[in-house]
């Protein structure tokens, strides 16, 4: 669907369509060689509207697997596009809103945050 509306929103460049006809061909390898200061990328295990596994293979690939110290990439499990905690990928989004948030979120977050002096 995504890629529909990107599709769509390089024609008609308005609303959701437009965010996606920007966002879904951004390749993010200039900005991200060039980031100096201290960077969490954090994708949920079930998001259905950012892929984790073609994020990441992403960053592997720009940094051929070895990303430099201040960068780091990581999936929190059981998690959906809100990191609520659900147990498969065709959980509502909207529904998830009253699921707790994950515990590994905010654990990894804190940790983050404190081993980089924030």
């Amino acid at each position: 669907m995504t890629q529909l509306g990107s599709t769509i929103g390089k024609v008609l460049p308005f609303g959701v369509t437009g965010l996606d006809a920007i966002n879904i061909d951004f390749d993010p390898q200039d900005a991200l060689t060039q980031v100096e200061m201290p960077g969490l990328s954090v994708y949920a295990e079930y998001d259905r509207l950012v892929s984790p596994t073609l994020n990441l293979e992403r960053f592997d690939e720009i940094f051929e697997g070895n990303p430099p110290e201040n960068l780091r990439a990581e999936v929190i499990p059981g998690t959906n596009h809100i990191f609520r905690l659900v147990d498969t990928m065709c959980s509502s989004i909207i529904a998830s809103e009253a699921l707790p948030m994950s515990q590994d979120l905010v654990t990894l977050m804190e940790t983050w945050l404190t081993e980089n002096g924030f």
